[in-house]
């Protein structure tokens, strides 16, 4: 990858529906998406590739950003995790 900026991994969760969101600002390599999984995948062992999609966001907050997304029970979730509202829309 050589001198890419690498990009921020920002960790969330939404009670309502039960999500976790592993998502970056501006990247969108195949690599970048595995990396997510992997990180999510560290919080979650059991997590598969077939238990997370991949989004393409288009809300105002995070437009144009990729992440992935996955059903997590609350007790599960890390405190790392920030709380969120509700989703962003998606492409």
């Amino acid at each position: 990858m050589g001198s890419e900026i690498t990009p921020e991994i920002i960790f969330e969760y939404c009670p309502r529906v039960g999500i976790c969101v592993v998502r970056v600002d501006y990247a969108s390599s195949l690599e970048h998406l595995i990396n997510l999984f992997n990180k999510a995948q560290e919080d979650f062992p059991g997590l598969e590739f077939s238990d997370a999609r991949v989004k393409f966001y288009a809300g105002d907050y995070i437009a144009r950003t990729f992440g992935i997304e996955f059903k997590a029970s609350p007790e599960s979730v890390p405190k790392h995790y920030q709380i969120i509202e509700g989703l962003e829309p998606t492409y």
